[in-house]
């Protein structure tokens, strides 16, 4: 029976006898498989939903600005009555700065907050509407508030939301952004090494090279720019809240600043007669801005300061990477300045909550580096490689 046993088992090939795994182990190596192939699934579904998810945005995102450039009935204007607006129907409230007017000439246009439809496209409906009905609300129950205080509890809370939504994407852009300095050196070398290699050979071996480094290090060169896909619906969805709010384009933040104005309007128009306040917002709003957006380079630099490139190409990246930042700094200053007062208020918070989350980011980076050190120490002590 024994025999029976062990030569049902065997396989012979090229005349040499191998014993097969037994059975139980076969077993097990098909649960494995099974497994794996339903990780494979799920991995195909959710890549596959993520893709869905950012072209929908994309395509939300395109349709805002395109509609907004475009269509005449979603255009603005900084007076009560005038554009577009959101608030509540006529006569609801009995205030004229949440109540929609009475006027029906066609050169006006109101959106009843309590009216929800696609007149207006599923921009509008989907992603202004909610945003626009949390901020009518606070203003109108806080609508007694000194300075327009309302208005900015609204804003921040409304950015709040906003962060809490994309703070798992911010947090992934990051790492992924700091898995790509640490690399830099390794594939600067390799950039080096097939540096005079112009032949398609070389140019392959150089791509699974690279490949290679980025799937060791679990490195996705393009989640760093999932980011994107998230950024320009909510900026164009806070942009049309702050631009067509009854109540808001009525709101004189700390009886100063008008967030319906222009800074740039009012510095050169009405320098003399109030305008230079304005001056002194953009004082402190741009240089907040902009320290938002050096800090992260400057402390991921400073945690990253043995992975530098050694390659010329390398250096030349960087500065154009340099410049490509810079050139989008200047051009979201010129935003600040030319759009309503409003739209620079949410960029200052924003650039608060940027800030202070760089900061959080970098503490938990560290910590964690922290760790890795003291735990390579030990194994080492212990004779394990790492």
């Amino acid at each position: 029976m024994r025999e029976f046993i062990l030569k049902s088992n065997t396989t012979a090939v090229n005349n040499s006898v191998f014993v097969s795994s037994p059975v139980w182990n076969r077993a097990i190596d098909s649960k494995e498989k099974s497994k794996n192939d339903v990780k494979n699934v799920f991995k195909i579904i959710l890549k596959t939903f993520k893709f869905l998810v950012y072209a929908f945005l994309l395509l939300m995102g395109l349709w805002g600005c395109f509609q907004t450039m475009a269509e005449g009935e979603t255009q603005t204007s900084v007076h009560l009555g005038d554009g577009l607006e959101f608030g509540f129907l006529f006569g609801t409230t009995g205030d004229i700065r949440y109540d929609l007017s009475g006027r029906l000439d066609t050169d006006y246009y109101t959106y009843a907050i309590n009216q929800f439809s696609f007149n207006y496209g599923p921009f509008y409906a989907l992603f202004v509407f909610p945003g626009a009905s949390l901020v009518l609300s606070i203003m109108y129950s806080m609508r007694d508030a000194w300075g327009g205080m309302n208005a900015l509890l609204a804003i921040f809370l409304l950015l709040l939301i906003i962060r809490v939504i994309t703070l798992l994407i911010s947090i992934r852009s990051t790492i992924q952004n700091e898995k790509m300095q640490e690399i830099q050196g390794k594939v600067a070398e390799i950039n080096a090494k097939y540096k005079d290699q112009k032949d398609n050979e070389s140019r392959q071996k150089k791509q699974i090279e690279v490949s290679a480094i980025y799937k060791k290090h679990n490195v996705k060169p393009f989640a760093a720019f999932e980011q994107i896909f998230i950024t320009m619906p909510i900026f164009l969805v806070v942009y049309r809240v702050i631009t067509i709010l009854r109540p808001l384009k009525d709101t004189n933040l700390f009886n100063i600043w008008n967030l319906s104005e222009t800074p740039m309007e009012q510095i050169f128009s009405n320098l003399t007669n109030g305008g230079w306040v304005y001056i002194f917002f953009l004082l402190l709003v741009v240089p907040v801005q902009i320290l938002s957006q050096k800090l992260p380079q400057f402390l991921t630099k400073k945690r990253s300061s043995s992975a530098k490139a050694i390659s010329s190409k390398g250096n030349d990246q960087m500065k154009k990477m340099k410049t490509i930042q810079t050139v989008m700094m200047v051009f979201m200053a010129f935003i600040l300045v030319t759009s309503a007062t409003g739209i620079g208020l949410y960029w200052f918070l924003s650039s608060i909550f940027s800030i202070l989350q760089t900061l959080f980011l970098h503490k938990l980076i560290m910590n964690g580096k922290k760790k890795n050190k003291k735990t390579n120490r030990i194994l080492e002590e212990l004779g394990i490689q790492t």
